[in-house]
């Protein structure tokens, strides 16, 4: 699979479906690159170049690279390429362009719309892909198979882990979280792979947090309440609650915890 990316250097990647050998495909006299579209039949790689206001391409080994078009698109976004043509989308005059892929002539507007913006493109027939055996098909993944350069490796879904047989997926027994305590609120954010983060709200068990800290060995927090002059102690998996037994407190506002000598310490 081939990716472009805005980031300084900006640059057009490659990587195994499976995400294995990720590695920079092109950096050199690269601006805004934005659509890619694969012409298999000639191993060459098409994109447009917003920054440059041009349309590109090269050979998928990395030679014979090629301006096709330039300063004629304003500001290219997606492209595709079908037998002889590419087709591209403009964001300044908001059109469906055409033109001859290896010499840029007989440019054609296809479409023009008022003031939409065409963000992608692509265009589906069989004489696009040639017909392979695909190796997920006879796999004994768990839960996901992706593609590399040579069969399949097995994946899994969000909070499970691939087993040591690389073939079976596991419940994670430990998730990553970050808790949060502000006044009488209880709050736990898990980061998401894919769209927005998770975010629960925990019973209240303070009055007023001052002070919060982790035990990983029974995954539970201690929370300071400045309110009762308390430690309490919150099970994050059967949410049970205990007050410590420690008299004395006034206001806690830092707190950590650890073992010492075989004994738990705050």
């Amino acid at each position: 699979m081939y990716w472009t990316d805005w980031e300084k250097p900006a640059e057009i990647a490659t990587a195994q479906m499976d995400g294995t050998n990720a590695m920079p495909f092109l950096r050199d006299d690269i601006g805004w690159p934005n659509g890619l579209a694969l012409d298999f039949p000639n191993s060459r790689l098409y994109w447009t170049d917003a920054k440059k206001m041009t349309l590109e391409s090269i050979r998928l080994d990395g030679t014979d690279r090629r301006v096709i078009l330039k300063d004629v698109v304003r500001h290219p976004f997606a492209i595709a390429v079908f037998e002889d043509k590419i087709y591209w989308s403009d964001w300044n005059t908001h059109s469906i362009d055409s033109c001859e892929k290896f010499t840029g002539k007989n440019h054609h507007t296809l479409i023009k719309e008022s003031k939409d913006y065409i963000y992608g493109m692509s265009i589906y027939h069989s004489a696009l892909h040639k017909r392979i055996e695909n190796p997920c098909a006879s796999a004994f993944c768990s839960d996901i198979c992706l593609l590399n350069g040579v069969s399949y490796s097995c994946a899994c879904s969000e909070g499970r882990l691939l087993h040591s047989d690389k073939h079976t997926c596991q419940a994670m027994e430990k998730r990553q979280m970050l808790v949060l305590a502000a006044g009488n609120a209880l709050l736990s954010i898990e980061h998401k792979t894919l769209g927005k983060h998770s975010l629960t709200v925990l019973p209240s068990v303070v009055a007023d947090a001052g002070a919060l800290t982790y035990d990983g060995r029974n995954h539970s927090i201690f929370i300071s309440d400045l309110t009762k002059k308390s430690i309490v102690e919150f099970n994050l998996h059967s949410h049970s609650r205990t007050t410590l037994p420690i008299k004395g407190l006034e206001t806690v506002v830092s707190m950590d915890f650890g073992k010492q000598m075989g004994r738990d310490k705050f």
